[in-house]
């Protein structure tokens, strides 16, 4: 308010137009969990628009405002924009339910799920690296997944992912871990605000090796919680 007082004392044509996120008409639900391997962020609700950024399967975001079916989401790593389709909203507790849950993390560039515990079943979806999935026990050579938040459920070979808990105890914290993380992406297509191994762009490419270093997942969460926490 003092702002704009101050504003209007320079130029009578200032006008307030000031609109307070989240968006009433979001009600309770200004959380949500990307459910689909990659989703697509724009800079304006519409598929002509620029690519801001890339959301992960399991990646939590904050849920900002909704016009005309286009969310505005702000993703772990402070990046905003807009998505339409592949984020499921959620209220704060569904959202620390979600979170609690155990996980694995998808460590190949590039895998699939099936529907049965082989791979001559149909797949059931395409995934990439840093896709996170609620895992269930078992003991076979393939973990038995269900899909936030939808639970669809699928298995996921073991060689393709790690528990959650496996893959933070495995990574070190050192400047070869981050190049190394960051080179695994040699070969992947360029892509403006790409951050999956389905497009990249390098500059963002090494942002990931090193969240991944610092255990600032691919996916940008924890089981315990997220970067920003749902507070």
């Amino acid at each position: 308010m003092e702002l704009m007082s101050r504003a209007k004392k320079i130029s009578a044509n200032v006008k307030e137009n000031i609109r307070l996120l989240p968006g009433e008409e979001l009600g309770d639900e200004t959380w949500g969990v990307i459910y689909n391997s990659v989703g697509t962020i724009r800079s304006e609700p519409g598929y002509d628009s620029e690519l801001v950024s890339q959301s992960l399967l399991g990646m939590p975001v904050k849920i900002l405002e909704n016009r005309g079916g286009w969310l505005r989401i702000q993703t772990p790593d402070k990046y905003i924009g807009w998505i339409n389709g592949s984020v499921k909203a959620m209220t704060k507790p569904d959202l620390q339910r979600y979170l609690q849950k155990p996980k694995i993390i998808i460590t190949s560039l590039y895998a699939r799920s099936f529907e049965n515990n082989n791979t001559c079943s149909y797949p059931v979806s395409d995934l990439v690296a840093g896709d996170m999935l609620t895992v269930k026990p078992g003991k076979s050579k393939f973990y038995e997944v269900v899909y936030p938040p939808d639970g669809r459920e699928a298995y996921v070979r073991k060689e393709d992912a790690l528990t959650v808990d496996e893959w933070s105890c495995s990574i070190e914290l050192t400047g070869e871990s981050i190049v190394k993380s960051a080179m695994q992406f040699i070969g992947v297509p360029y892509l403006w605000g790409g951050t999956s191994s389905k497009g990249a762009r390098l500059q963002r490419v090494y942002q990931i090796g090193l969240f991944s270093a610092r255990c600032y997942s691919l996916a940008r969460c924890l089981p315990t919680g997220v970067v920003w926490q749902a507070n």
